[in-house]
């Protein structure tokens, strides 16, 4: 006996899939399901690099302009105290503050309570990316910290949704201490 597995997703029909061999019970519909799933599954988008970074320079731009700290010198750092690439700090070139990467940031000693630049001293404050987690291929959740050593530190977890092509925050929670 002949089966047929038709699969039709979003997009519409995509292929039929004759079968001619018998088939023992319960195994058609299973196969059907499985493909049917696989499919969807690979033809879903899914988030890139670029979303990653777009989403990530989102929320560090936002967080140094919500006024929360005001600083001249930026260091960012990413996921597991890594740095960013010298392509995404170029993304803040024309920024009304200096932007370097995570690992030219060193804390002062207790008395100055500052975070400055390993170099040049110049004081800033340390944003870096804590957590990361993709909520499906249109949303991301983001938690950022900041840190000016003694002066102040705390986080901001954001909530991002790709609408049209271009990514937004549609939810924000700030902890200060």
């Amino acid at each position: 006996m002949a089966h047929r597995i038709i699969v039709r997703t979003n997009m519409g029909l995509l292929f039929i899939m004759r079968l001619e061999k018998a088939m023992p019970n319960g195994l058609l519909p299973t196969l059907a399901i499985s493909l049917q799933f696989f499919l969807l599954m690979c033809s879903s988008p899914t988030p890139t690099n670029r979303d990653h970074d777009n989403v990530c320079e989102i929320v560090f731009k936002h967080i140094s302009k919500s006024g929360i700290f005001r600083a001249n010198t930026i260091f960012i750092s990413m996921s597991g105290d890594t740095d960013p690439s010298i392509n995404f700090i170029k993304r803040f070139d024309t920024f009304e503050s200096a932007v370097y990467k995570g690992s030219l940031a060193v804390h002062s000693s207790e008395l100055e309570r500052q975070v400055i630049h390993r170099t040049t001293k110049q004081p800033g404050v340390l944003l870096k990316i804590c957590t990361f987690e993709w909520l499906g291929s249109t949303r991301a959740r983001v938690e950022v910290s900041y840190d000016m050593h003694l002066a102040g530190s705390g986080s901001c977890t954001y909530t991002l949704t790709k609408k049209e092509g271009t990514w937004e925050i549609s939810e924000k929670q700030c902890l200060q201490t």
